[in-house]
């Protein structure tokens, strides 16, 4: 009989693969364009230098015009010149999109340097998840359920079956499958602030680690929570 976690999990790859080959076969400029990319997600940017483990470039959108965004990277973590193109990778919504080859130079607007990405190309469907996931910044206490040890975060995101946070605890430097205990300090959600789940990656952002998690059930206040915070960024303007 599967656990939770497999169960949960070989359900999501199902609905990503069948999701996946209708919106490639419907086309991916019909699901999403430049304009429903909004300043405050989150982007990733990978070199493509062939290496097996490519480092990780962390930013997050300040502004977007018709065919190009600004980023603000995380300057801890600057991005490197090189004569390489880059992958990247944007969440919107609960879908992650991927361009296999984008082009960027850093700009000064408004007295900040900013990563300007040329989008020339339509965006590839790497990865659907079940539920929605929004952004959190909340400070959390991470306990390890199998040694009781507790460490310090900042949360990264929230769905209804997951959550990210960020650590600079060299233990998360090789945890994945532990089981953790996570507690949100200030959550608006009270109720939901004590979740449990299983770490299933760990990605080194320059020693801070940005660990990704997995629920053993979904959580329907959370999905009602997210849902209905996510309506009302819908609703605003654009930034």
């Amino acid at each position: 009989m599967l656990s939770k976690y497999a169960e949960t999990a070989t359900n999501i790859n199902s609905i990503e693969h069948i999701v996946e080959g209708l919106m490639t076969e419907l086309g991916i400029g019909g699901f999403m364009g430049v304009e429903d990319l909004r300043a405050g997600m989150k982007v990733m940017l990978l070199p493509n230098d062939n290496s097996k483990h490519p480092k990780e470039y962390h930013g997050e959108i300040v502004k977007r015009t018709d065919q190009s965004l600004l980023v603000a990277i995380n300057p801890k973590n600057p991005l490197p010149v090189t004569k390489t193109t880059w992958q990247m990778q944007i969440t919107a919504g609960n879908i992650l999109y991927c361009w296999e080859s984008v082009n960027w130079k850093m700009v000064e607007q408004d007295g900040r340097n900013l990563c300007l990405i040329e989008l020339r190309s339509l965006p590839k469907i790497h990865n659907r998840r079940k539920y929605p996931r929004m952004d959190l910044y909340n400070f959390c206490q991470i306990t390890v359920l199998e040694t009781g040890e507790s460490y310090m975060g900042k949360m990264e995101n929230i769905s209804a079956n997951g959550f990210a946070f960020v650590s600079g605890n060299e233990f998360f430097a090789d945890c994945k499958g532990q089981k953790i205990r996570l507690e949100i300090e200030n959550f608006e959600l009270t109720s939901e602030s004590i979740l449990e789940g299983r770490i299933l990656r760990s990605s080194d952002n320059n020693g801070i680690y940005i660990v990704g998690c997995q629920m053993p059930e979904d959580n329907p206040s959370i999905m009602k929570y997210v849902a209905g915070k996510l309506e009302k960024q819908k609703k605003s303007p654009h930034r």
